[in-house]
């Protein structure tokens, strides 16, 4: 810092924030204009050779420019510079004394309307001993005499909207000059749109800048601006003030369309540009986190966004877009702002509204600095918050509680709460007197959750921390708001099924403060029993039985009833037996075994030669069907054959056994009946009696030896007539292929003698 500032406040004390305000500032949220009749206000002016000392435009050098001028402002009327539209010209300062850097800026009011605007700013340099430069004046330039600015500002680069401010060291010098007109226009002038800055939208309150599209290169063009507040279609209202390439308009609070008539005075022909508009900015909220480093500030002076305030813009709060002097700098990047000590008081910055909710614990901080040797005239500086953009009921969250001085940037928090939710207000204040430190400059301000004082409590509950293998184990999270698991699931409740001892880890987070933590459930798998069936048969004639032995656990239910291990089933059809085994865990597996029933042989026996009807002293044999192997068994007998020759005395049954491929046996039973044939009278030989063929298939031939008068009959084992001839032929045939296989009896009855034959149908 320069020695000359402690000289020089030893000397106006604190009068110095008293000086008047010799000029006109409108916070237009596009641009500061500032009227050229307005001398900038002066702080420590140019009298420690912060002067300019040599201005040179275009190869002429001003004589106004040497040492410091009273008040440190000069108005020179020569030389007067004239300066053609589209023409470039060099310029070039000598500053400080050859002592102290200045950074220079020059401004020229373009279009005549008795203000220096940041459209009208012609370039400049940073801190140096000596500048140069080069501008060139646009087509859009009204011609005539016109006013040029030119300052200077100790180690400041100063911005387009500084034509008026207040420089703590710096000197100021207007010239009068004449811009100059080029070739004049002909014809129809060129077609051009309307173009807005900014392009998204102004201020409630604030103006904008229309301009065109393109820049005409001849004279003679003349504007017309209008607007209209329906639509881009209009109604449209010619605006009496815009009648240059350039308009600003006039401060807005609805969305106004613009659109020029652009005219040719010396053909008189004209075109209408396409229209264009300035949009009024909405509001502006925020949640937390929220974060504000003015980085997104374009000019001096400008606030964040439209939604925020202050107390007193551009006097006592005030942003930068780049470093200054006495210590004003920014912590990051290369925005930041500052308090200045005049108009002495408190005074306030106000963020846009930022939702709160009740419930969980902030954390608010910022950083300041002050001037580099300690002064204490900035008696506090505070965070507060509040419900609007007022003093009215603002609460102090973090506060230096007494000076707030720091040579290089300092940490200033705390935490708080909010009763209940909704859009809050962060104020921030500073306090001054007056004093050393004309500037508390700070940065960063931040709105946070920190989760180590907003822990989410994550609870587990699950049915059991122990469970069997292949069993589903379900759990369940609470204390969030969502859930994410190890297993990729995001609800609040798993199911799962594991094989082993596992862990299921679950993050919870609470999306109100998007703070999160994780707990984990440890759950233990017990191994279930590898139950196995064995069984010496699983496939059984139908009526057997077979034994099921399980192993692999320590106990054992059966389906079919009882816990003996093995246990005996007979299915009657193909049955499946379930096993449910347990182990020493209490722990369960599960075993099926099948048993197929396989039917038993359908065995068909049959009697050959006599059939099942035979006289006492005969033979039959008998054989069976339906199997592989048999077995005949009577109440005498007992033969292991397929056939079996008999010759029973009385009726008998016979039961044949036969056994299949299977192994399954079936039965099944024939009677023979016996009959001693002695029911029919004999009472003499016939002479000459022959049947024949005996046994037969049913035809026979009964032959006598006599041609007298016969009866011959046929009748069956019980003694039922069949068939009846009588006849005296010697031969007289019968067929009974329509009748059973069996035994028959031919009577033959002749001159009151007869005699009975027993034949055979095979």
């Amino acid at each position: 810092m320069k020695t000359k500032y402690q000289t020089i406040k030893g000397i106006f004390g604190s009068a110095v924030a008293a000086l008047p305000l010799l000029f006109t500032v409108i916070s237009s949220g596009i641009n500061a204009q500032c009227a050229i009749s307005s001398q900038p206000p002066v702080s420590l002016g140019c009298q420690y050779n912060d002067q300019i000392d040599t201005f040179t435009l275009n190869a002429i050098v001003s004589p106004a420019s040497p040492g410091c001028s009273s008040g440190a402002y000069t108005l020179s009327t020569a030389p007067n510079w004239s300066l053609t539209m589209g023409s470039a010209y060099n310029w070039a300062t000598t500053q400080g004394g050859n002592v102290y850097q200045e950074g220079i800026g020059i401004w020229i009011d373009l279009n005549q309307d008795g203000f220096f605007t940041a459209a009208e700013f012609m370039g400049g340099s940073g801190p140096a001993l000596s500048s140069n430069g080069t501008f060139t004046i646009p087509y859009t330039a009204v011609p005539g005499p016109t006013r040029l600015r030119l300052r200077d500002a100790y180690y400041t680069t100063p911005t387009s909207n500084d034509a008026c401010t207040m420089f703590s060291y710096g000197e100021t010098e207007d010239y009068d000059i004449t811009i100059i007109a080029p070739t004049p226009c002909s014809g129809t002038p060129t077609a051009f749109s309307a173009v807005a800055t900014p392009t998204s939208a102004v201020c409630p309150g604030s103006a904008g800048i229309l301009g065109l599209s393109g820049t005409y290169t001849v004279g003679g063009i003349q504007y017309q601006w209008q607007s209209s507040t329906v639509s881009v279609s209009g109604p449209w209202t010619s605006i009496p003030s815009g009648t240059n390439a350039v308009y600003n308009s006039s401060t807005l609070n609805v969305t106004t369309y613009y659109q020029a008539i652009i005219t040719c005075t010396n053909s008189n022909a004209s075109i209408t540009t396409s229209a264009n508009a300035l949009n009024i900015a909405g509001t502006t909220t925020n949640t937390v986190p929220y974060y504000e480093g003015f980085e997104g500030v374009t000019f001096q002076n400008q606030l964040p966004n439209c939604s925020w305030a202050m107390s007193s813009p551009s006097l006592a709060c005030k942003t930068y877009t780049a470093a200054q002097m006495q210590n004003r700098v920014p912590r990051t990047g290369s925005k930041f702002a500052s308090f200045y000590q005049s108009p002495a008081g408190t005074n306030y910055f106000y963020t846009n509204g930022i939702w709160l909710d009740a419930g969980v614990t902030y954390s608010t901080a910022l950083w300041y600095t002050t001037e580099y040797y300690g002064y204490t005239n900035w008696s506090d500086l505070s965070i507060m918050l509040g419900t609007s953009q007022s003093t009215t009921g603002l609460v102090s969250l973090a506060s230096t509680n007494g000076p707030a001085v720091s040579s290089s940037y300092k940490s200033l928090s705390n935490t708080f709460t909010v009763a209940s939710s909704g859009l809050y207000y962060v104020a921030i204040k500073g306090s001054t007197s007056g004093g050393s430190a004309q500037y508390l400059s700070w940065d960063d301000l931040s709105i946070t959750i920190p989760c180590s004082l907003n822990n989410v409590a994550i609870n587990l509950s699950t049915n059991s921390s122990t469970i069997c293998q292949g069993n589903p184990i379900t759990i369940t999270a609470s204390g969030a708001s969502s859930y994410t698991w190890n297993t990729g699931a995001t609800t609040a409740t798993i199911t799962e099924t594991p094989n082993s001892n596992v862990t299921y880890m679950v993050t919870g987070t609470n999306t109100m403060t998007g703070c999160f933590s994780t707990v984990s459930q440890n759950i233990t798998v017990n191994p279930s029993p590898n139950v196995s069936i064995f069984t010496g048969n699983s496939n059984v004639c139908k009526g057997s039985s077979t034994n099921l032995n399980a192993y692999g656990a320590t106990s054992y239910q059966w389906s079919s009833g009882g816990s003996n291990n093995p246990t005996t089933v007979t299915p009657s059809v193909t049955t499946s037996y379930t096993v449910i085994g347990l182990n020493s865990y209490g722990c369960s597996g599960t075993a099926v075994q099948q048993i197929s029933v396989v039917a038993l042989p359908v065995i068909t026996p049959a009697a050959t030669a006599n059939g099942n009807n035979l006289c006492v002293g005969e033979s039959v044999t008998l054989s069976a069907t339906g199997a592989n192997n048999y077995n005949w068994v009577s109440n005498n007998i007992l033969v292991f054959a397929p056939t079996a020759v008999v010759s029973p005395n009385s009726t008998t049954s016979y039961t044949v056994n036969g056994t299949d491929a299977n192994g399954c046996t079936g039965s099944a039973n024939i009677t023979l009946n016996v009959n001693a044939c002695t029911g029919l009278a004999n009472n003499g030989a016939v002479a000459g009696f022959n049947v024949y063929p005996n046994p037969n298939e049913g035809t026979f031939t009964v032959e006598t030896a006599n041609t007298s008068v016969k009866t011959i009959e046929v009748m069956d084992v019980t003694g039922r007539l069949i068939q009846s001839n009588t006849s005296s032929d010697q031969k007289v045939n019968f067929n009974l292929s329509g009748l059973a296989n069996g035994i028959y009896y031919v009577k033959l009855v002749s001159d009151n003698t007869s005699e009975v034959v027993k034949i055979v149908k095979q």
